[in-house]
């Protein structure tokens, strides 16, 4: 199986593409534990094309902006983070400007919400 990590790679035709928004380096460790274990049992079943974002980059406007567009492309959106607070303000505008760009599009969406220790 193949699989691109690259945070501004494109979306090649035939890959199952998710995007990852991640708060901090534990959440982000969070889901590269979940990530191993999903590529290894897939073995060369499928390509994968993973995107990572953590939320303090879509501060920027040119990276929002590659956010929204690999976020409306997606076949699957993966927030982790931490329970007991509300997502920042970039991270819903970003919700918001990829939701109204995605129109009739399926796909799916996943939270891990959980503490460091999780």
């Amino acid at each position: 199986m193949k699989t691109v990590t690259e945070m501004n790679s494109p979306k090649t035709e035939g890959w199952f593409s998710v995007v990852v928004a991640y708060e901090d380096r534990h959440a982000r460790d969070r889901m590269v534990r979940i990530y191993d274990n999903v590529t290894a049992g897939l073995a060369d079943e499928i390509e994968l094309h993973f995107t990572w974002w953590r939320f303090d980059l879509l501060t920027d406007p040119e990276l929002f902006a590659e956010a929204v567009r690999s976020a409306v492309e997606a076949e699957m959106i993966v927030f982790s983070a931490h329970a007991g607070s509300e997502f920042p303000r970039p991270i819903r505008q970003w919700v918001d400007a990829w939701t109204k760009q995605r129109a009739n599009r399926s796909g799916a969406l996943a939270a891990l919400i959980g503490l460091d220790e999780d």
